[in-house]
């Protein structure tokens, strides 16, 4: 299984012939992309006329990110859609606001070569992504346990620590000099604050 961060463009090509028409390889073109070293490896799949993701069937070997990759395979076309994917594996190190560009430029068969017709020009992946969205379970939102400044240099404090109904928690994060407590209790919160400190 090739399991990645997933950022993936998919290539259908449409067959009008029952014929054994092959597919001999597929290029890529990475320009646009922020920085080539952010992608650790690309890898292409197909799944016959399935449109939706699937890793069991490779098509070529996985190879390492450059201006233009090129997959090598065999893979005979049937009548109507072909899928194939192209998955790029992002290295941990990655910056969150880059963006990875990539197009299928050419594709080569046993009855000579086409030139893809890009359906979502200028569309530019950025690396980081949520990672649940509204509704995903059924749960209308998601935090992710953080610590950040303002541009006034002021400190707040979210995620699951302080989410809940967690009242030694939160006298915590005061007492470290945390300025703002995100929480789905704020009377409690507010409460507790108030409270008078006890006095030995």
């Amino acid at each position: 299984m090739f399991r990645q961060k997933k950022i993936r463009l998919r290539v259908v090509i449409e067959s009008n012939d029952s014929t054994n028409v092959r597919v001999k390889s597929l290029a890529f073109k990475l320009d646009g992309t922020d920085d080539l070293g952010d992608l650790e490896s690309l890898a292409l799949f197909s799944t016959g006329d399935k449109l939706d993701f699937a890793s069991t069937t490779a098509f070529g070997e996985p190879t390492r990110p450059s201006a233009t990759i090129t997959f090598l395979g065999e893979r005979t076309l049937t009548a109507g859609k072909n899928v194939f994917w192209l998955a790029c594996r992002i290295k941990p190190t990655a910056k969150l606001s880059h963006r990875v560009v990539v197009t299928c430029s050419m594709i080569e068969t046993s009855g000579g070569r086409l030139i893809p017709r890009d359906q979502s020009p200028g569309v530019r992946h950025r690396i980081g992504v949520a990672l649940r969205r509204h509704n995903d379970d059924e749960v209308h939102t998601y935090r992710i346990p953080a610590l950040a400044t303002s541009a006034s240099k002021r400190v707040f404090i979210a995620g699951p620590t302080v989410a809940g109904l967690l009242a030694d928690n939160w006298l915590h994060a005061a007492k470290v000099g945390i300025d703002a407590i995100l929480t789905d209790y704020p009377l409690e919160l507010r409460s507790s604050l108030q409270q008078p400190k006890a006095t030995p």
